[in-house]
């Protein structure tokens, strides 16, 4: 579980001044100065009869909060409104027409773009949910699909765009900017389980990346990553932080070939012959 992420764990049992009908949820209520005023309310339950025939009525066990949560509530929101887009939990109810799931069954999902969460339950389509891994508690599950789906793409391996599938095949070295994020974290070990030789990482915690399978670590307070790589030495660069000038840096140290994607900044604008690169933003190319 990545050390920044807050896992928010819902106590099942409703408020004592909450009616049967009534459950608990985060709601952005208005415009604050910066960010959205959040609170935790009183709301209507959803009904099982109410359920469309593709829908699914699940318990939320566990939720996990993303920059993208925040982000995505502007002031042109219209207010107030659920929050929230991970969740893990269980199958309370499905609709007449869904075949894949039912009852009872654990599950995980990165829910957008439906709102909602952040609350005791939520209602949503089958199709966006899967059934949770076996080895893993609900909680741990919580904290995966949005930042394993946008890393999966990066990837190559649902998404054309993202990382060619002959790259992996040939062993390359990927340097992670932000491995102590995320989407990051999940970086780390998907390039050391697809076959990277090597796997630089840049974070606020070295060793937290190194068990994740980091070859080389460095904390990006005391090192700079383009001064102490050398130039022409990776073939994979995924950029989860976005700093300014950190597409240009990598071309330099990207051999031909090689492909920078990054899901926080913009691609550079001198881009190296040889060198492809993709920006990639709530699990979509742009």
């Amino acid at each position: 579980m990545s050390p920044w992420m807050l896992v928010l764990l819902f106590v099942q049992a409703a408020a004592a001044a909450a009616g049967a009908t009534d459950m608990e949820a985060i709601v952005a209520t208005r415009c604050g100065p910066k960010l959205p005023v959040l609170a935790l309310e009183s709301v209507p339950k959803p009904e099982a009869s109410s359920l469309q025939p593709t829908q699914v009525m699940v318990e939320v066990v566990a939720s996990s909060v993303n920059p993208v949560d925040w982000k995505i509530l502007g002031c042109g929101t219209q207010f107030p409104t659920r929050t929230g887009w991970d969740l893990a939990g269980r199958v309370v109810a499905v609709g007449s027409g869904c075949q894949r799931l039912k009852a009872g069954d654990e599950v995980w999902a990165d829910i957008a773009p439906t709102f909602g969460a952040f609350a005791e339950f939520v209602v949503v389509e089958e199709q966006q949910l899967g059934l949770a891994p076996r080895n893993l508690a609900l909680q741990d599950a919580a904290t995966l699909p949005l930042v394993g789906m946008t890393t999966l793409a990066a990837f190559g391996l649902t998404d054309a765009r993202g990382v060619p599938a002959e790259t992996w095949r040939q062993k390359p070295v990927a340097l992670v900017l932000g491995g102590t994020g995320g989407c990051g974290s999940v970086g780390i070990q998907l390039a050391k389980a697809l076959g990277a030789s090597h796997v630089y990482a840049t974070g606020s915690d070295v060793q937290y990346m190194q068990r994740l399978g980091a070859d080389t670590a460095w904390d990006y307070r005391t090192t700079d990553w383009w001064v102490a790589l050398a130039d022409n030495s990776v073939d994979v660069i995924y950029d989860t932080v976005g700093v300014s000038g950190d597409a240009d840096r990598g071309m330099k140290k990207l051999r031909v070939g090689g492909k920078f994607v990054t899901i926080a900044g913009s691609t550079s604008l001198h881009p190296k012959p040889g060198v492809a690169q993709a920006a990639i933003h709530n699990c979509k190319f742009s």
